[in-house]
């Protein structure tokens, strides 16, 4: 019996075991996939696959594709960054390799089935495993990472917020209001949690029931409030390369080839920038046959990230957290710790900006990379969290007014979950003779204030602002087979109840729907999830 957590990055990707000898988590270290990140040397997978044959599935992964020197090529066989497209559902750029179409979503299962295929091998064999997720993620995302697990025959599968969990992975403030920015290669994410009372003196699991009931009422972590941007080191690394390609009178289409390469030197620049004052970005032009430099202060750094409106993003995610927090009686004061997770919280400016909405003692930042997935195996080991739904659930149907599609919500963003009771609505055929009934359902974002969204531009993912335009919606099941959730046998007709839908969310917020046929008292479907509807 093993359980493993897997903290699945833009960057950087980190696996972790729980070690019941030591009762404590321990990352675990998978040659020749890992490489070594930080000062402290933490075993880290880089996220970048080079596809050498799709048909075959046939990849290397990790620090195998920069050891090959497989991410500086101008290749379309390497990836980078997929896991951010998946999270935020983007579409765009698709190569064909054998055939076959690898998009995002493929470049991401073939990276974490090889990944985690690997672990017997190595003498680890989980039966239960936990995935951190962006606090943005859309359910497709969700539903992707449980179909990754049942392919991998993984029979336990949980989910879990990153920033959530890594409120629990640093193991500080324990019984106490923590904030959590968890800021890495593609996303930022803030949770504000009151973490769990540590365990009296002398009670124990094994103590009886009233002492167990006991234990367990006292390791629950309850999610205060959340946010999420789509904003992470990726946009940093691009918005130096696109300054460095202007300095040098040139655009990426001079440098298409080469934009791999370029952007790999962006990201040592960025990195080294963090401890000292300057860094020079030196790249071979073959075409100019000569060497391009320019020298970057840490001023010069933050001057881009200024005129990108980063650290507003930045406050605004703050903002939209604190007021949150406000709303349920909870003040800026009473937050005892801020902790810090990601590779770009060790971006000093960016710590000089969370840094100004709270006193200097409250900050920590010495345990950036494995705080997530060590606080997610907290949860393979009893703890609960109370949680609310980022994003809501609504039912699409035609505005009149307007003369366009609207969705008229089921569950609203906030609505805790697991539901305690289903929402039940009853649905008639709109027309003689109706064979089937269909249904599509969205999951809502609401926009507040300026936004921003990420889209491909070429081959490469960029951070974009945009006005606020009410609820984004990604509509759940929308191909034609799944937005019918009743065949009806005998068919319908208009202004006789015919179906009648239950709708909850489960524990994983999945939204769920039961619909019992009113005229033949039939159950139709079952507590089905919306994305594995067919």
């Amino acid at each position: 019996m093993q359980k493993i957590a897997v903290d699945f990055g833009t960057s950087n990707t980190l696996i972790a075991e729980w070690n019941e000898a030591a009762q404590a988590p321990r990352t675990l270290r998978l040659p020749p996939y890992s490489a070594m990140a930080g000062e402290g040397g933490v075993s880290t997978i880089p996220s970048l696959l080079y596809v050498e044959d799709a048909a075959a599935r046939r990849c290397q992964l990790g620090q195998q594709v920069r050891d090959g020197g497989f991410d500086v090529a101008g290749d379309k066989r390497f990836f980078a960054g997929f896991k951010r497209a998946i999270a935020a559902d983007i579409h765009g750029f698709v190569p064909t390799l054998e055939g076959i179409e690898v998009g995002p979503r493929m470049a991401g299962e073939l990276f974490l089935t090889q990944l985690l295929g690997s672990l017997p091998a190595a003498g680890h064999a989980p039966d239960e495993i936990i995935f951190t997720v962006p606090v943005q993620s859309f359910e497709r995302y969700l539903d992707w990472l449980q179909g990754i697990a049942a392919r991998l025959n993984i029979p336990n599968v949980r989910l879990v917020d990153e920033s959530t969990a890594a409120a629990l992975g640093y193991q500080v403030g324990m019984g106490s209001l923590v904030l959590v920015c968890d800021f890495g290669g593609g996303t930022l994410d803030l949770s504000l949690v009151r973490t769990p009372a540590p365990r009296q003196a002398g009670v124990s699991l094994r103590g009886g029931q009233e002492a167990g009931a006991a234990a367990d009422r006292d390791r629950v972590a309850q999610v205060v409030a959340k946010a999420g941007v789509v904003l992470g080191g990726e946009d940093i690394d691009h918005w130096l390369v696109d300054d460095f390609l202007a300095r040098q009178g040139l655009t990426p289409a001079d440098l298409e080839d080469d934009l791999n390469q370029l952007k790999a030197l962006a990201e040592q620049v960025k990195i080294k920038l963090s401890t000292q004052g300057s860094a020079e970005l030196a790249f071979f032009h073959a075409d100019g046959a000569r060497t391009l430099r320019t020298s970057y202060a840490r001023t010069d750094l933050e001057d881009i990230l200024e005129a990108k409106d980063f650290y507003s993003k930045i406050q605004g995610a703050l903002t939209q957290v604190l007021r949150q927090a406000e709303v349920k009686g909870v003040r800026r004061e009473d937050i005892a710790h801020v902790l810090l997770v990601g590779g770009t919280t060790l971006i000093p400016s960016v710590q000089r900006s969370i840094r100004q909405n709270f006193s200097a003692d409250r900050v920590r930042a010495h345990a950036p990379f494995e705080a997530v997935a060590h606080g997610a195996l907290q949860l393979l080991k009893g703890l609960a969290v109370e949680d609310f739904l980022y994003h809501g659930y609504g039912i699409r149907y035609w505005d009149v007014r307007y003369q366009r599609h609207s969705y008229e919500p089921i569950f609203a963003p906030g609505h805790s979950y697991p539901t305690p009771e289903p929402v039940e609505i009853v649905l008639r055929a709109s027309r003689p003779a109706q064979p089937a009934i269909e249904l599509v359902i969205g999951e809502v974002e609401p926009v507040q204030g300026a936004a921003s969204e990420v889209i491909f531009d070429g081959r490469r993912l960029v951070t974009t602002s945009l006005e606020a335009q009410g609820a984004r919606v990604v509509a759940l099941n929308d191909q034609d087979e799944a937005k019918t959730i009743a065949k009806l046998e005998p068919p319908g007709y208009p202004g006789v109840d015919r179906i009648k839908v239950h709708f909850r969310v489960d524990d994983q917020r999945r939204l769920r729907l039961t619909v019992l046929d009113l005229q033949t008292e039939e159950k139709l479907l079952d507590d089905v999830a919306v994305v594995d509807l067919r």
